[in-house]
């Protein structure tokens, strides 16, 4: 039943309702005929309005239909969105889809019935969002941020390590040893009690702060907190490395090359230069049972390898060495690369580009506690930031000089 035909046959049965009524008003009488009428129309009336009522319902499911349709593009829309949002928008490209979702909305309200109009069809294109843009395939980006080395003393790997709960360690070193002798028959014999020392190791605190917007911790196309966590973990063995190598143990651990660490100094035999022979004696300063390697920076490295004998013109270190992929030894001892040394070749006076140590028995590095990590969404909220912080405590000293040597330019 259509909603016309139904409003006709109510507004008939109203308009005889009324000239009955009008009858009623003027004291006439009804007599049977019209009494009939009467029944009759009111039964009319209510059969209409029920029948009137059914559309109504009708009209009001399929309004309540409609809405659950459009909230359930609502909800694809969002789960869209976040989609898009895991992807990340760290580039103008996908920044450009995030900001398009609302014409994602505007497309969808475009389609009737499951079919797209004719206007539509022939509209849809690449390069604008709302008439399909949106729809086509992102760039192709690689899964990993890409990232420069960063040059690191390798200390901790050499070294001696050792974990505490304080913020000072303390290494005990025999300083003078048992006394033995030879004696005759029947003489007294003298007694003799070593002695020892202890060397202090401070603990020092290595701290970074990051800020981080809310937006490109949720938009980002990376883990961004992963990413950043992975730097800051980068950095702290790049200052911890140049710490152990020349740090003063004011806010940082003694490095082997501080003065206060007391490694002994062996002067070049020429002024403003050195060769093969002080490396040589270098090794004669260190005591048989120690494992000592050479180090010294990359460019220092390059320069060693140069070296020739006098007169013959012939490379002071194998000729099999220089080939790629063979360990570096000089003089029979490996030769590492420390980034911290002194890396410039012009040598001048004072000058120490070279050491020659045990790093297993000389230095010891310290780790105490845990590293404290502070994710903190709160102190910043009002602009919108993320803070991340990481503090972690470290340590390091010589705690056997003679294990180590280092070559000074005359």
């Amino acid at each position: 039943m259509s909603t016309d035909n139904t409003t006709h046959d109510m507004a008939k049965a109203l308009k005889d309702v009324r000239e009955i009524a009008e009858k009623l008003n003027g004291h006439d009488y009804l007599n049977r005929e019209d009494a009939n009428k009467l029944e009759t129309q009111q039964k009319s009336l209510n059969d209409k309005l029920d029948a009137h009522q059914e559309l109504s319902n009708e009209l009001v499911a399929k309004t309540k239909a409609q809405e659950e349709a459009i909230k359930s593009y609502e909800v694809k829309m969002d789960i869209l969105e976040k989609q898009l949002c895991n992807m990340g928008t760290g580039n103008p490209d996908y920044q450009q889809k995030s900001k398009s979702l609302h014409a994602l909305e505007n497309y969808i309200q475009q389609i009737n019935g499951g079919k797209l109009s004719a206007d539509t069809k022939s509209y849809l294109r690449t390069d604008n969002n709302p008439q399909g843009g949106f729809l086509v395939t992102p760039a192709d980006y690689e899964n990993e941020i890409l990232k420069p080395i960063e040059l690191l003393s390798p200390i901790r790997q050499l070294a001696k390590k050792r974990r505490i709960n304080t913020l000072e360690a303390k290494s005990v070193v025999r300083a003078t040893n048992v006394e033995v002798y030879w004696k005759g028959e029947g003489e007294k014999g003298n007694s003799y009690t070593p002695t020892y020392g202890e060397v202090t190791i401070p603990v020092k605190s290595q701290f970074a702060r990051v800020l981080l917007t809310n937006e490109l911790l949720y938009d980002s196309m990376f883990d961004i907190r992963n990413e950043v966590m992975t730097d800051i973990n980068e950095q702290f063995a790049v200052k911890e490395g140049e710490a152990f190598v020349n740090g003063t143990g004011v806010n940082s651990p003694i490095g082997y090359m501080s003065p206060q660490a007391k490694v002994a100094r062996r002067e070049s035999g020429g002024a403003g230069t050195f060769n093969g022979d002080d490396l040589i004696q270098m090794a004669a300063d260190i005591k048989t049972g120690y494992k000592p390697v050479y180090g010294a920076s990359k460019p220092v490295m390059a320069y060693l390898r140069t070296l020739k004998a006098t007169g013959s013109g012939q490379y002071l270190f194998d000729q099999g060495n220089l080939a790629a992929g063979t360990p570096n030894v000089v003089n029979g001892y490996p030769l590492i690369e420390i980034a911290d040394m002194s890396n410039t070749v012009s040598f001048a006076t004072g000058q120490e580009p070279v050491v020659f140590a045990d790093f297993s028995k000389m230095y010891e590095v310290i780790d105490s506690f845990q590293a404290i990590i502070t994710n903190n969404p709160y102190s910043l909220s009002d602009q919108g930031m993320f803070v991340l912080t990481i503090q972690r405590f470290v340590g390091g000293n010589v705690i056997m000089p003679e294990a180590g040597v280092i070559l000074k330019i005359k």
